[in-house]
């Protein structure tokens, strides 16, 4: 008997943090005199901090530490804006019960994706996630994708990644792993 193993992405297939990053960002741009345009949202999230930082930042880039701390502090302290993408939580339930074996890949620290998943009764669903925090080397680069398949005992052959991300079609080209963007 063959499985099916499925990998999702966190941010654009499981939960919907931008509530999170809209207050993470405002919070932190405007302790540093940064203007924020919520239109430019995605471009924030989609860009890493230090690059972020260097281009909207007119001061001294030796702030960019505190940056980071308030970003943090502020993306922690509005994480309970964090919502389910409409459905998942069911579908996960259901693709479990059908035998699947399931694995997350995030960009947020584990410990984010865990609570989430705890909060929406759906962590038990979950042989593997894997969160930046242990992210050695950045997507595109496959090493969180064989990651998440080592600790559900996948290979390339068995697996599917569902998500929206470009970076990560491009990561599981590398990796002989199909994607899609929806379950």
């Amino acid at each position: 008997m063959s499985r099916d193993f499925i990998i999702l992405d966190f941010e654009s297939i499981v939960a919907d943090l931008s509530g999170c990053y809209a207050e993470a960002f405002s919070t932190a741009f405007r302790q540093f005199d940064i203007p924020y345009d919520g239109s430019l949202l995605e471009h924030y999230i989609s860009t890493p901090l230090n690059v972020l930082f260097e281009k909207y930042y007119k001061g001294c880039t030796c702030k960019y530490r505190d940056f980071v701390i308030m970003f943090m502090g502020a993306f922690d302290a509005s994480f309970n804006l964090s919502r389910p993408r409409p459905g998942i939580a069911d579908r996960v339930r259901k693709l479990k019960a059908e035998g699947a074996v399931l694995g997350i890949i995030s960009e947020c620290y584990e410990m984010y994706a865990h609570i989430f998943l705890s909060a929406n009764g759906i962590e038990e669903c979950f042989s593997s996630v894997v969160g930046m925090d242990r992210a050695a080397i950045a997507r595109p680069d496959p090493y969180v994708l064989r990651t998440c398949m080592g600790e559900m005992g996948a290979d390339p052959g068995s697996t599917r990644m569902v998500s929206g991300s470009a970076r990560d079609r491009e990561m599981c080209g590398k990796a002989g792993v199909p994607v899609s963007d929806s379950l």
